[in-house]
């Protein structure tokens, strides 16, 4: 599954939904002005270390900093939809008119960002964690959230076993369709779906 959520995440340049991604979008490397410079509403937020930048689907750093910015009770009751909603409704007060970014195409999109996402924690962060790293780590304001609270980690577990559980059931259902000799299975296999 590895492969397959790797290539919906993807695209070429030119391919629908493809923008320009940070690739590290957290807290950390994005300041925020304060509320007491004296121009408010020309202080805007700067975003900084842009080495992960590249080609990808916007919804990658909207899970990315969704997991690292929220604490778990945030996210549970529609909490996780609402954020998404939120940052569809900016999006589409942004984008040109005659452009839009469907709901369903990308909360699909954001779903496959976070088990990306999961991914990359598991081989990267997780190698040595214990209840003991995590107590270590959690004040640090520079340590990735799901690093630092354990809550957080749970959570974070949980969404992503039940995305992945979601896309193994889709692929499952999409080889039994080509199996039964549904040559749009076949075509949906064969490409990304970004």
């Amino acid at each position: 599954m590895a492969g397959f959520i790797s290539e919906e995440l993807s695209p070429a340049y030119n391919d629908n939904y493809a923008t320009i991604v940070h690739g590290d979008y957290k807290a950390m490397n994005v300041f925020l002005p304060t509320m007491t410079d004296e121009r408010e509403d020309e202080a805007h937020p700067i975003i900084i270390d842009f080495a992960s930048t590249g080609v990808g689907l916007g919804m990658s750093d909207v899970a990315m900093h969704i997991t690292h910015a929220l604490d778990p009770e945030h996210l549970v009751n529609g909490g996780e939809e609402a954020m998404v909603d939120g940052y569809l409704e900016a999006l589409g007060e942004a984008l040109p008119e005659g452009c839009s970014y469907p709901r369903e195409v990308a909360l699909r999109h954001y779903r496959l960002a976070v088990v990306d996402y999961f991914r990359f924690i598991m081989g990267r962060l997780w190698k040595g964690a214990t209840l003991e790293t995590f107590e270590k780590r959690k004040s640090s304001k520079n340590t990735v959230y799901v690093n630092r609270s354990v809550g957080a980690a749970v959570n974070f577990i949980e969404r992503a076993d039940r995305y992945l559980s979601e896309f193994e059931e889709e692929r499952r259902e999409k080889q039994e369709r080509l199996l039964e000799g549904d040559f749009q299975a076949e075509e949906y296999l064969a490409a990304p779906q970004s």
